[in-house]
């Protein structure tokens, strides 16, 4: 069992060696992600692993999407990362910072996505919220519905951390300098 302090989503820790009965092992270094992943993570954590080992990876990206229609610019970049970057679509997930009902991107790639409970299928991607996808990871991961969580550390912290190899967030030009200028310090 692992355990990360950090992705207390619901603010109430609990006391895994007590319940265990066990002495928990203490890990220091990331091994889930790139180095450039792990080091954009660190702004959102406050732990004891303060290293990573080196791999490299792409440069972490934000996408601007429209205001109108936001939904339709995800399946865009979608397409191109399939089309053009050759990754598989059984290889992304798209986290929402709401439930995807409440995501306005959702609407428009239902038809192509599935939730973080289902089989992954090569032809579908996932779509879920952070909440729900706490624990889980995947090779790229798309982080949408920023607004109103910008500031909220642990749910920022849980849908960056998710990602292994590719980490793309997408959302509003508004929002991108806030994002753009923590991505060029890594």
């Amino acid at each position: 069992m692992f355990s990360d302090d950090n992705q207390n989503l619901y603010e109430n820790a609990n006391n895994f060696p007590e319940i265990l009965g066990c002495q928990p092992l203490t890990l220091t270094k990331n091994v889930r992600n790139t180095e450039r992943i792990f080091s954009f993570c660190k702004n959102f954590y406050s732990g004891i692993t303060s290293s990573s080992f080196d791999f490299d990876g792409p440069e972490i990206r934000y996408e601007s999407v429209g205001v109108n229609r936001p939904g339709k610019n995800l399946v865009k970049l979608l397409l191109k990362l399939r089309d053009v970057e050759g990754i598989s679509w059984g290889n992304i997930s798209v986290l929402s910072m709401h439930s995807r009902e409440k995501s306005k991107y959702y609407s428009d790639i239902e038809g192509i996505s599935i939730a973080a409970g289902d089989e992954r299928k090569e032809n579908k991607i996932i779509f879920d919220s952070a909440f729900r996808f706490k624990g889980l990871e995947s090779q790229v991961v798309i982080v949408v519905d920023v607004d109103g969580h910008a500031e909220n550390k642990a749910l920022q912290y849980v849908a960056a951390s998710r990602a292994r190899t590719l980490l793309i967030y997408c959302g509003e030009k508004e929002y991108a300098g806030r994002f753009i200028s923590i991505i060029k310090k890594h």
